[in-house]
């Protein structure tokens, strides 16, 4: 029954105020079903009231007032509960006393008004029919007030701009008063530097009169003064000193970093160079390396695994027993070969077929290549 009074309530102030007002309009795709449909007497406008009496969540609400606002239907909710509900502000609406308890109804939440005298925002109760009047006018329209909590509360363009003149005039005030306080601040700073200069203009004169009495004390001040701008002079270097000390450990740093950053990468790139082999393949190629040796009376000895050397351009130095000395430098990284200094190199090795590009852009003048896969060297 209150929602059905509720509804006729809305119909009828929205016939009275020269609209046309239709209850249970559905969409036709059933999306949507308004209470009370209101229809501009030239029928470009429509606006739906919806009585809510049963709870319902700020989700669901606001999903509601989409849709509507979908096909261009602006809508207003209103709620006659004794208690008004937790959506009252969060979409277009307002709370009215409930039926049994004032007739008319009347607006009691929802309708604000802005009070210059006091500078804030005042709830305003209005009969439910001025409202809907209003409303359907133009006259009130929901706008976004609240500075932690933006909330929609119906009001008039009036309250509006008496808002923003009385924001503008704050902030005036409040520009006013920063400005009074910096030109304090900036008087007070210059009476502190006048008394200091002239507590040190009598400091001075009472100095001065007192080493005429007695010049044994100018003596003292000037020795005190040396000391003073001795020790002044020690601290500044040490300062300096220190500064410098930490600018070259900076220095040091940054260039560690650096040389670690390229050692990284040239370390990357010297993996991929030998992941080109297979691990056959590099055994034939140190096979064939110790054939060599062997043919020529030298006894070489190469570690397993074989261990690359970022000073040999990620080679392998292979080292001879006697004489004691590097016998060459098994597959070298020809990408890396700049910084190197292989001039003293006596040989270079590499594996032909993969390793022929390689070796011809070697610049070595020692260059081997171990041809046959079955080990022999040529």
């Amino acid at each position: 029954m209150d929602h059905h009074m509720l509804k006729l309530e809305m119909a009828g102030a929205i016939r009275d105020a020269g609209w046309y007002a239709q209850l249970e309009v559905a969409a036709d795709d059933r999306s949507w079903r308004a209470d009370v449909m209101a229809s501009s007497p030239d029928g470009t406008q429509r606006m739906a009231w919806e009585a809510q009496l049963s709870p319902i969540t700020d989700d669901d609400i606001r999903s509601r007032t989409e849709r509507y606002a979908a096909e261009g239907i602006s809508v207003c909710w209103v709620s006659p509960n004794q208690t008004p509900p937790d959506w009252i502000g969060i979409v277009p609406s307002v709370s009215v006393h409930p039926a049994e308890r004032v007739r008319p109804m009347i607006v009691r939440e929802g309708l604000v008004g802005f009070d210059p005298q006091r500078g804030r925002w005042v709830t305003r109760e209005e009969r439910l029919d001025q409202f809907v009047r209003w409303v359907l006018a133009g006259a009130v329209e929901p706008v976004s007030l609240g500075r932690r909590i933006p909330q929609l509360w119906w009001t008039s363009r009036k309250s509006i701009r008496a808002w923003d003149a009385w924001e503008a005039a704050r902030a005036e005030q409040e520009r006013v008063r920063l400005a009074v306080e910096e030109q304090q601040r900036k008087e007070a700073e210059a009476e502190t530097l006048r008394r200091r200069e002239q507590m040190e203009e009598e400091r001075l004169r009472a100095r001065d009169e007192a080493e005429k009495a007695n010049p044994a004390l100018r003596y003292q001040r000037e020795e005190d003064e040396y000391r003073e701008q001795q020790r002044a002079e020690l601290a500044a270097r040490l300062v300096r000193e220190r500064r410098q000390q930490a600018e070259r450990w900076a220095q040091q740093e940054t260039a560690s970093r650096a040389a670690a950053e390229r050692l990284e990468e040239r370390r990357g790139v010297g993996a991929a160079w030998w992941n080109r082999l297979t691990r056959e393949r590099a055994e034939e190629l140190f096979a064939a390396v110790v054939e060599r040796a062997r043919a020529e009376g030298i006894t070489i000895s190469i570690a397993y695994p074989p261990k690359t050397d970022s000073q040999f351009a990620y080679g392998v130095p292979v080292y001879r027993g006697s004489p004691i000395g590097l016998y060459g430098v098994v597959r070298p990284c020809p990408d890396l070969l700049g910084g190197v200094g292989f001039d003293h190199w006596p040989r270079v090795f590499f594996l032909s077929g993969e390793d022929d590009h390689a070796a011809e852009s070697f610049p070595g003048p020692t260059t081997h290549l171990m041809y046959d896969s079955n080990g022999s060297a040529s």
